[in-house]
């Protein structure tokens, strides 16, 4: 599938296409971290659609971090930090078109969560952390660890750092 870069990878939804990583502390950041990628919708999304998640998702506060679509908004999308308690959740409040590249940056420095589209901000949230990894299970690309909130678009140049990156 063509990529933003040169190859992305598309998902159809389903958990056929999901990518799951095990559990693993280099993906576990406490006091800062940056989840970017290069997104693009090809549909209709499926309810509270998961480009990218961290850890289980059934129980609030649903998960140590990851990006989702906004509920049954399928064209605004959120990026979602939690401390086992409580989550923050600063979405984009701008339209994710079908068939546009978007470039999502989210953000979290200690004390701030925050959504940039496209190097620009779009939401901050104060979030004091840490991210809390509580009955993690791993990382999942175009779903989530267990089934039924599948992306459908093509993601690429997927990014996680242990630290709050500039919107670059």
């Amino acid at each position: 599938t063509n990529g933003i870069i040169s190859s992305g990878k598309y998902f159809n939804g389903s958990t056929a296409t999901r990518i799951k990583i095990p559990r693993n502390n280099l993906l576990e950041p406490t006091n800062g971290l940056t989840v970017s990628l290069w997104l693009r919708r090809t549909d209709v999304q499926n309810t509270w659609s998961k480009p990218l998640w961290y850890g289980r998702n059934e129980v609030s506060p649903w998960g140590p971090y990851g990006f989702e679509f906004n509920n049954t908004d399928d064209n605004n999308i959120r990026f979602h930090v939690s401390d086992g308690s409580q989550p923050a959740d600063p979405n984009t409040g701008t339209i994710i078109n079908i068939n546009t590249w978007y470039y999502l940056n989210g953000t979290f420095d200690g004390s701030n969560a925050r959504i940039y589209v496209n190097q620009n901000l779009r939401n901050s949230v104060s979030f004091e952390g840490p991210i809390d990894h509580y009955d993690t299970c791993g990382l999942t690309i175009g779903n989530r660890w267990e089934t039924g909130q599948g992306f459908e678009g093509i993601l690429d140049e997927i990014r996680i750092s242990k630290f709050a990156r500039s919107q670059d």
